[in-house]
């Protein structure tokens, strides 16, 4: 590799950390807190912040002449969900879901090692909207069903890379009750968490089968604990029935 290569490398690699900082500490930072944190001169740091700016990675406040993270990721982060085939024909379905029941409906996927990404949420208006879209699987009802998806292999390989921290009170922080709740959940088709992901919060979760009968996602439905375990039947009657229509618009036939 050629000492310009490698300059070239260093400088999006700073790029990345420095993006990171912004989006994790949620601050707005001066030109001499990115050098300093960086440990690149002023110089260096201008000329990065520029660039980022020019892209709309990077906004700054005309008032402090301080940085902050910019739109563009934004209008990237509604864009990445549509790669997957599936999300058009589950949108519909969720936001059926929304109208008839008043409570979040997520549309989750899984990522190594142990993640719960969020493609898309939908609440109405008078139920606050989950702000976080990554999480740690083991804690929610979507990533537990797709952990339980999982080959065995992958899966004790997931649960044993993962430190299992505790969320809520009833959160799963043993390995082997992890493994034993996910083995049920493998059985009976239906994922439910009480208080492990957000304290009096609950969710169930029913898998989204493509054409070859595979999970490729799961659709959720959270709510307070106590609604939950007054209309559980009905919820969830309601929720696996849109799995299903999804599934089968998807080209899944359950009777094949």
């Amino acid at each position: 590799m050629g000492a310009k290569q490698k300059a070239t490398l260093q400088t999006v690699d700073r790029a990345l950390e420095l993006l990171n900082i912004m989006a994790s500490n949620g601050e707005k930072m001066s030109v001499m807190d990115i050098s300093k944190v960086l440990g690149i001169t002023r110089t260096g740091a201008y000329t990065l912040l520029n660039s980022l700016l020019a892209q709309h990675f990077v906004e700054k406040d005309p008032s402090t002449n301080k940085y902050y993270i910019g739109f563009r990721f934004l209008e990237l982060g509604s864009l990445y969900r549509y790669q997957y085939p599936f999300v058009l024909a589950a949108e519909r379905g969720i936001y059926a879901l929304s109208r008839r029941w008043k409570h979040q409906i997520n549309l989750t996927i899984y990522k190594p090692i142990c993640i719960a990404l969020l493609l898309l949420t939908k609440a109405s208006e008078e139920v606050p909207r989950a702000t976080r879209v990554v999480l740690p699987a083991y804690v929610t009802a979507g990533g537990k069903l797709l952990l339980s998806q999982l080959p065995e292999k992958e899966l004790l390989e997931a649960i044993e890379k993962t430190e299992l921290r505790k969320f809520a009170r009833n959160t799963i922080t043993d390995k082997d009750k992890l493994l034993q709740n996910i083995e049920e959940i493998r059985k009976q088709g239906y994922s439910v968490e009480r208080e492990e992901t957000n304290h009096q919060k609950g969710c169930i979760a029913g898998p989204i089968r493509d054409m070859s009968g595979e999970v490729v996602a799961a659709i959720s439905m959270s709510m307070p604990v106590t609604d939950l375990d007054e209309n559980f039947d009905q919820y969830l009657g309601d929720l696996l029935g849109t799995c299903s229509d999804i599934s089968m618009k998807l080209g899944y036939n359950p009777f094949s």
